[in-house]
């Protein structure tokens, strides 16, 4: 890193060479880049006027050169959008918070194991190996397995286990078989089988394991430690294995221990059957005196209370009565309903000043009726009779008398029949009560019944209890005492005597040992590589320089492993490698859609550090504008560490530093159509007080003379991460392009020095990530139509192609043209 002396802004220095303080500091991974590299042999200082005084680390020259060119209020990047739309948005980077974001699908985790896919192949073989050796050279085991058969409720109580029902190969009680297996493991067992062994047995079988297990001394833990009791799922069965150096005492071994269990639990039981029968005949006198107690106490209640012979009996009368109310009271219900219906009714028409007659129930009774009929007739028959004689006719008078007289009979009739619905209305009330009033006293009789009957039933099932309990432990106590007659007293039985599971040496499979390392080894493989993925900060996809970087991405630049450098710095001249070609060619595309970037006519390009391709980018770009035509200019920023004259090999000397000392004129320091439409001033030889020269009055002259000389003019400067001169360079530029390596720098350096960019409001028009692998563009970048591209790129295709001259631009450029802010 340059001294603050050197540098136009000795704060912009600083900020460069501080490391992070985050627990995941880019300097701990990947080292800090400073200071030029060692080696080079600085030329004689410039005689030239003493720089102008600084003022806060712009120089009277810097602002000279802003006032000339302003920065428009947006310079600060607001990006075009087509650049994110185009180069992607969902790619897979996998450190910081890409790690949370953006892994998502399986192929970001397979990008990861491919990326450090060495790591995988080192994990497993050294662990499939590691299996391996140990296999071959482990000392050879052999087991035996024998299989025990446990009885079901082996220790419980005859007073609390029911022994009528028989027994079956299923489960039932759980804990009980648990129990017998621990029994199994206890150490009473593995004593047992230890006094079992003779001297020459117990030597043969301890011996193989004293130098192996040296932190185990008692025979004990030896014995139990090779043992091993399996109980089978759903089932009453017990496998008991012994492994050991030797078949015969694998086998011999493993009998011992079935033959020791089965008698340490018959032992057990013996000794636990006997109290239990003597407490069971106990249990038996108990619950003859409870039972003898509650019918003494069922005779007295019976006694007080004589009625209670008779509950049963008048119990089923009430619930008789109590069925046939409720049916009467549903009749009830139903005519009063009815009846009610009507009524309202005819109130109802009362209110309305209806006639009641209206109603069908009324109208179709049958006085109502009949009156009704003979109205009618009447008044027909006056009507007929008024057609032939007068009103005072004595047969006129006669009909007419008739006719009022019939319809105050109908009127009569009508009000007899109201009367009639509203007393059959209160009759229907009336019953409907009644019938509700049975109905509460029966249930109240009943409830009584019930509750003098409760005391008697309580002492009842009380009883019923009692016996069927003493019955359960008589049965119980009468089955212990025919096992033990019978000498039937182990709940544990050997169905399958001791064998050998194989012939062969169960510690020896190669195949399921190395299986298991294999499988381990790619565990802790994956382990390791994504616990360096999550630590890992660089740069690797078009998602690490748009999201975290936030910048466009304007293109990728592919690898070019089979040239050296001088020929990749004429690649799109040459034509050598059309790939790369293309992907000039897609920049310029990009940047010439973009109107800031198409009025741009300073670039300035730079990276983070150096070895990023910044010299490749900006001479293959630079051979791009002109074949489209332009007057395009390269100038050599880098003054202390030129390389534009190296890999374009110019030869001769000539540049800028003769220029400055005055040894040649502007135009001799030029190197004219390097290729057709490209001028090259290079740096000739290195330059000991670059940020002096920059700030200059001199280099300010000399670039303000090139500038209406070019269409564009390409500016190849020192890494911004390395040394701060690209900052004095920012007055000078129009617009930034900022190139990035593959896999190589990290994120949060980046950005550091970014954000220095951000500061001098000059645009960056975006980033071109370079020096990735043309089998990985589609991993890292969605490029899908990579696999499209060998059509496009087919040599033999291209033969028949010709390529037309283009003529370089007569005229200059429109000066930049800014948007508002």
């Amino acid at each position: 890193m340059v001294s603050p002396s050197e540098s136009g802004s000795g704060n912009a220095s600083d900020a460069s060479n501080t490391p992070s303080t985050s627990p995941r500091n880019p300097s701990r991974l990947f080292g800090k880049f400073g200071g030029a590299p060692s080696g080079v042999q600085p030329v004689p200082e410039i005689v030239r006027p003493p720089p102008m005084e600084d003022d806060g680390g712009e120089s009277h020259a810097h602002r000279h050169r802003r006032r000339e060119h302003p920065v428009s209020p947006d310079a600060h990047p607001k990006y075009n959008t087509y650049y994110s739309e185009y180069y992607g948005g969902s790619y897979g980077g996998y450190s910081e918070k890409a790690a949370v974001d953006k892994l998502h699908t399986l192929r970001d985790y397979v990008l990861i194991l491919r990326e450090r896919f060495w790591y995988l192949v080192l994990a497993v073989f050294v662990c499939t190996a590691s299996a391996l050796i140990y296999t071959m050279n482990s000392q050879d085991e052999y087991r035996a397995m024998a299989k025990l058969r446990v009885h079901r409720h082996p220790y419980a109580a005859p007073s609390v286990v029911s022994r009528t029902q028989p027994e079956t190969d299923t489960v039932t009680a759980n804990e009980d078989f648990l129990t017998q297996v621990e029994l199994m493991r206890s150490i009473p067992v593995i004593e047992r089988v230890a006094k079992r062994l003779t001297q020459h047995e117990r030597k043969l079988v301890l011996e193989p394991f004293r130098g192996s297990v040296a932190s185990i001394t008692r025979d004990v833990d030896i014995l139990g430690k090779f043992r091993e009791i399996l109980p089978q799922r759903q089932s009453l069965i017990a496998s008991i294995t012994y492994t050991h150096p030797e078949r015969e005492i694998a086998q011999r071994m493993t009998q011992y221990f079935a033959e020791e269990i089965r008698n340490y639990n018959k032992d057990l039981l013996q000794n636990q059957q006997r109290p239990l029968i003597v407490a069971t005949q106990g249990t038996l006198a108990a619950l003859d005196q409870q039972i003898e107690k509650l019918y003494d106490e069922k005779d007295r209640v019976m006694r007080e209370n004589p009625r209670l012979l008779e509950l049963n009996s008048e119990m089923a009368i009430a619930r008789v009565e109590l069925s046939t109310a409720i049916q009467i009271r549903i009749a009830d219900q139903k005519a009063h309903a009815e009846i009610e219906a009507l009524w309202n009714k005819i109130n109802e028409l009362r209110q309305k000043n209806i006639p009641p007659e209206t109603l069908p129930q009324i109208a179709n009774a049958e006085r109502v009726a009949s009156l009704e009929a003979q109205v009618v007739n009447r008044r027909i028959n006056c009507t007929e009779l008024l057609k032939r004689y007068t009103e005072q006719h004595p047969h006129v008078i006669v009909a007419k008398h008739g006719l009022e007289e019939a319809t105050r009979e109908h009127q009569r009739a009508i009000s007899d029949t109201i009367a009639k619905v509203e007393q059959n209305h209160a009759i229907a009330k009336t019953s409907l009560d009644a019938t509700e009033a049975r109905i509460a006293n029966l249930e109240k009789a009943i409830a009584l019944l019930h509750e003098q009957q409760g005391g008697l039933n309580a002492i009842n099932r009380k009883i019923e209890d009692q016996e069927r309990l003493r019955s359960t432990i008589a049965v119980g106590q009468q089955s212990e005492l025919s096992k033990l007659a019978d000498g039937r007293t182990h709940s544990v039985d050997i169905i399958e005597p001791a064998m050998l599971l194989s012939n062969a040496p169960i510690n020896k499979n190669y195949f399921r040992n190395g299986a298991l390392g294999f499988g381990s080894g790619f565990l802790i493989g994956c382990v390791i590589i994504f616990f360096l993925a999550y630590w890992d900060d660089r740069v690797k996809s078009a998602a690490d320089v748009e999201d975290a970087l936030n910048l466009p991405l304007i293109g990728v630049l592919p690898v070019a492993p089979r040239f050296d450098t001088c020929e990749k710095a004429r690649l799109v001249a040459t034509g050598g490698d059309r790939m790369i070609t293309e992907a000039f060619r897609t920049i310029y595309s990009a940047l010439q859609i973009s109107p800031s970037a198409r009025a741009t006519r300073i670039f300035l390009v730079t990276s983070t550090t150096p070895d990023e391709g910044k010299t490749f980018a900006v001479t293959n770009l630079a051979i791009t504008y002109a074949q489209h035509g332009e007057k395009v200019l390269v100038i050599d920023a880098d003054l202390r560490l030129p390389s534009v004259d190296k890999t374009l090999r110019l030869e001769g000397g000539r540049g800028i530093t003769r220029y400055l000392l005055g040894q040649n004129t502007l135009d001799e320091s030029l190197y004219r159509d390097v290729v057709p439409n490209l001028d090259v001033l290079p740096v000739g030889e290195s330059i000991k007080n670059p940020t002096q020269v920059i700030c200059s009055q001199q280099f300010m002259d000399m670039f303000d003379a090139l500038k209406d000389r070019y269409d564009r003019i390409f500016l190849d400067t020192p890494p911004l991460g390395a040394v701060s001169d690209v900052l004095n360079l920012l007055p000078y530029a129009e617009g930034i392009l900022f190139i990035v390596r593959f896999n190589s720098v990290s994120r949060r350096f980046i950005k550091l020095n970014i954000n220095r960019f951000r500061e001098s409001k000059v645009r960056i028009h975006g980033a071109i990530l370079n020096q990735i692998k043309v089998q990985e563009i589609p991993y890292y970048t969605d490029a899908k139509g990579v696999s499209y591209a060998s059509k496009y790129y087919n040599e033999d295709e291209g033969a028949a192609s010709k390529e037309v001259p283009v003529t370089p631009q007569q005229h200059p450029p429109p000066p930049p043209v800014y948007a508002s802010g």
